[in-house]
């Protein structure tokens, strides 16, 4: 599809990491909006144990161009040994499109 976009899901465990991940993302021109939820309970399993922990969810919108690019960042940023990372591409209005390439790509409306 013309015009797709990534949205990106992922978890940090503190505000102050989720905004210093925003900012990075953004001034690198790696993603044009980065949204941080408000806190929420995860419960999963790791190393065979179930765990329970406050986390903060962040969604991120890039070009499908910069879903490499990204990534690579993004792990060097986090903390987690195994972080979230669901990457979903999804169609876009042809103006939200237009916004998130400019945005991304030094062409700033």
């Amino acid at each position: 599809m013309e015009s797709e976009i990534c949205v990106i899901f992922t978890t940090v465990d503190s505000r102050t990491k989720a905004k210093m991940i925003a900012q990075t993302l953004i001034a690198e021109k790696l993603a044009a909006c980065v949204q941080i939820g408000s806190e929420i309970k995860s419960v999963y399993v790791w190393r065979g144990k179930t765990h329970s922990e406050i986390e903060f969810p962040i969604t991120i919108k890039t070009p499908v161009s910069k879903a490499s690019e990204i990534k690579a960042r993004f792990m060097a940023l986090h903390d987690y040994e195994c972080p979230e990372w669901v990457c979903l591409k999804a169609e876009a209005s042809k103006e939200y499109f237009d916004w998130v390439e400019k945005s991304c790509f030094n062409k700033c409306p």
